[in-house]
């Protein structure tokens, strides 16, 4: 969650976005890879996001009180279900490295 008068996210899966971003401190190596999850299913994706992941923790952080976070969380696994998160699915990433000169 961010405020309002925060800067707007970065797109950290665009090869431009973090070519931009980041040659100002050396040559930057950009490589697509596949995550696939194996032997998962929606509900542990999403248990690891809110255990690890600093947005879900800060997200859980402010609307468990509320009662919102159970909501958020089934809308959420429905959505990974949806999509086909699970066993055998695949995630591109991007794997960048910047080497100094």
């Amino acid at each position: 969650m961010r405020p309002p008068e925060g800067p707007p996210p970065a797109d950290w899966g665009d090869r431009s976005v973090l070519e931009r971003l980041l040659s100002p401190y050396g040559v930057v190596e950009i490589a697509e890879h596949q995550l696939t999850y194996e032997n998962t299913t929606p509900e542990d994706v999403w248990d690891r996001w809110e255990r690890l992941h600093p947005m879900w923790i800060r997200a859980r952080g402010l609307l468990e009180p509320t009662g919102a976070w159970e909501r958020l969380r089934e809308d959420s696994i429905a959505a990974l279900r949806e999509a086909g998160m699970g066993a055998g699915a695949t995630a591109p990433y991007l794997l960048t490295v910047v080497k100094r000169d």
